[in-house]
């Protein structure tokens, strides 16, 4: 439910597009079981899918999720890769620092 990214809640057997706001240009994306995460070119982390264990920011734990990316408020770091894990996430900036969030439980 949500992972595709596109706000429906069906299969596509097929590639789709998934539109980033503002036509952000994407430069790298993860993916786990039930959420993603996109860096775009212009610096922002976007996110989308369930939040069953509170991966995502915009989620408190146990909530729905998010249909359609949307930017990680607050979080303003040159990015140098980024991770998904089934329950967190992680992203390295360029100075070599390591930013975690989502459930710590599992």
């Amino acid at each position: 439910m949500l992972q595709l990214g596109t706000g429906e809640l069906y299969t596509e057997l097929q590639p789709v597009a998934v539109h980033m706001p503002d036509d952000a240009k994407v430069v790298s994306v993860a993916a786990s079981l039930y959420h993603s995460l996109a860096h775009t070119e212009d610096g922002r982390l976007m996110e989308w899918g369930r939040s069953t264990h509170g991966q995502l920011s915009r989620c408190e734990k146990r909530r729905r999720g998010i249909g359609t990316p949307k930017p990680i408020e607050g979080f303003e770091q040159s990015l140098r890769s980024i991770a998904c894990g089934f329950t967190h996430n992680a992203a390295v900036s360029e100075d070599g620092s390591v930013y975690t969030w989502g459930s710590g439980e599992h």
